[in-house]
């Protein structure tokens, strides 16, 4: 017989967290807008995209999306309906689609279907939060937040603080956050 703890009340606030993240932003949304906010503060552009305060809004939101990551990652949240059965040989994609689709509206299989996670973190996106919090201190990726928000909304190049490589590598675990944490409110939250 298994037994189960109840959750603490800092990993509820957590999901809680990727729950209102996904109620402003749809997945193909956030990762957008993180495209061009991470474009134009790595160029010498000004965000013109519309108001400034969406930038300061989905930098807000990303950060306590983060929060969420680091929390669920240190207090060993996991929950078990958001693994999915990784043993099998050859995948039944059908099964895989599914298991990526949210029921909001602008959710579809082509838009919800994360792009740069592994395989091994599409079954078990704790794996990809892991690499996330273990990339860098929760502090440092406040600070990160805070430089790109800055640079997004002068005319200065974030190149002198993260040269590209490091851009890029940036980039890719905060695709990853926000796609594991899509996985979790798809997969935890009914």
């Amino acid at each position: 017989m298994k037994t189960t703890f109840p959750e603490d009340k800092e990993i509820l606030f957590a999901y809680h967290s990727i729950h209102d993240f996904f109620d402003v932003y749809i997945v193909s949304d956030a990762l957008q807008y993180l495209q061009d906010i991470l474009k134009i503060a790595a160029g010498k552009k000004i965000w013109k995209s519309s108001c400034p305060y969406s930038v300061l809004h989905y930098i807000v939101q990303l950060d306590k999306l983060s929060t969420a990551a680091f929390i669920i990652h240190n207090n060993f949240g996991q929950r078990e309906q958001a693994i999915m059965n990784g043993s099998q040989k050859d995948p039944d994609f059908t099964t895989l689609l599914q298991a990526s689709i949210g029921s909001k509206r602008g959710d579809n299989l082509w838009s919800c279907f994360p792009r740069s996670l592994t395989l091994k973190q599409f079954y078990d996106p704790y794996k990809s939060l892991r690499k996330f919090c273990e990339f860098m201190s929760e502090q440092n990726w406040k600070k990160a937040f805070s430089e790109l928000q800055e640079y997004a909304l002068s005319k200065r190049d974030i190149s002198e603080l993260y040269p590209p490589h490091n851009m890029i590598k940036l980039q890719l675990r905060l695709s990853q956050l926000i796609e594991a944490c899509h996985l979790l409110e798809v997969r935890t939250h009914k």
